[in-house]
């Protein structure tokens, strides 16, 4: 019983570590096992694991969809900060509420980029577009 809550807690370890950290665009294996609490040796091979398993079919698709639903609350964020935008009621709110809006863009293009879609080609192509 006890091997089987070790393999969970394993899973559950990479789950978070995949959808908090790897793409979030974090690898960093020793500030990922510092925040978790666990060896850094173990984040280095949760990490490899999951890398390994991405190449199935599943986990592409999660990560599709974890990216989405990343990409659809940036998305949401910068509609807010727009909206905060309008009703600004200084010129100096405004401009710290847009240069929020350009920060909050230039984090959401980094983490598209790590997840390594632009370098797609038909993405890339889709993007000019």
């Amino acid at each position: 019983m006890a091997k089987e809550i070790a393999l969970i807690e394993r899973e559950q370890y990479i789950n978070t570590i995949a959808e908090d950290y790897i793409l979030k665009g974090v690898d960093n294996p020793t500030k990922i096992a510092k925040e978790l609490g666990i060896q850094r040796k173990d984040a280095v091979a949760m990490i490899a694991e999951w890398r390994a398993a991405a190449n199935n079919g599943e986990v592409r698709e999660r990560a599709a969809e974890l990216l989405y639903e990343m990409d659809q609350s940036y998305k949401q964020i910068i509609k807010e900060l727009y909206n905060a935008h309008a009703e600004a009621e200084s010129a100096k709110d405004a401009a710290n509420i847009l240069k929020t809006i350009a920060d909050v863009i230039a984090k959401r293009q980094e983490v598209i980029q790590r997840t390594g879609l632009y370098d797609d080609a038909a993405i890339g192509d889709e993007l000019a577009l």
